[in-house]
């Protein structure tokens, strides 16, 4: 049961260097958390929003690109699975999601935690996986479950045995009594540079 796994089985390399957020995005968050009253999912997207901003525009993460609301379905022997992924990232030179087999990572944002949730994130990157080996690129796929305050992250590998940080990140303020030097600000950004890094290894 993924829901209720507590310890981690994906692990980050203790040699990945930790991410600094940039003064914008901790201001952002903040202004945020300031004006907005976060309590359904369209509203967490903001933060959501800023933080994937913040990941893609990292000069390491040259010709990724972000995409919302992507149709993302599949039918084969053994699973089916038909819906819209919240946010998709990959290379595509032309800007349009014309085949997925470049693209590896699945985020899903979802008020409902986590009873719904990750059921929902591992079917979506599970069919992003069947579609990359479909068209030959037997790699490993990635996801991440969030609804703004928390975050965890998944891979899935060509056997489709599903790997787990564990416990959620939860997004909080750092030392200072804000997002200035967050602990959590810079691991939730480490795990997404982290696959980003394998996205354009194996894209």
């Amino acid at each position: 049961d993924y829901a209720t796994i507590d310890a981690p089985s994906l692990h980050i390399p203790t040699s990945f260097p930790t991410p600094v957020a940039s003064d914008f995005l901790c201001e952002n968050l903040s202004r945020i958390k300031t004006v907005w009253v976060l309590d359904n999912e369209k509203a967490c997207r903001i933060v959501i929003d800023a933080i994937l901003t913040e990941v893609l525009l990292n000069e390491s993460n040259e010709q990724l690109l972000g995409f919302c609301e992507v149709k993302n379905d599949w039918e084969g022997t053994g699973f089916g699975y038909t819906g819209d992924v919240d946010y998709m990232f990959g290379s595509s030179k032309t800007k349009s999601v014309d085949t997925m087999d470049s693209f590896l990572l699945i985020v899903e944002a979802k008020k409902e935690w986590p009873d719904s949730a990750i059921p929902q994130v591992l079917a979506e990157a599970g069919c992003l996986l069947k579609k990359r080996m479909a068209a030959g690129k037997n790699t490993p796929v990635f996801a991440v479950l969030t609804n703004g305050l928390l975050f965890r992250f998944f891979a899935i590998d060509t056997d489709g045995v599903v790997y787990s940080s564990g416990l959620p990140i939860t997004l909080g303020f750092g030392p200072e009594g804000d997002y200035t030097n967050s602990p959590t600000i810079s691991e939730i950004l480490r795990w997404f540079t982290w696959f980003m890094t394998a996205i354009k290894s194996v894209s």
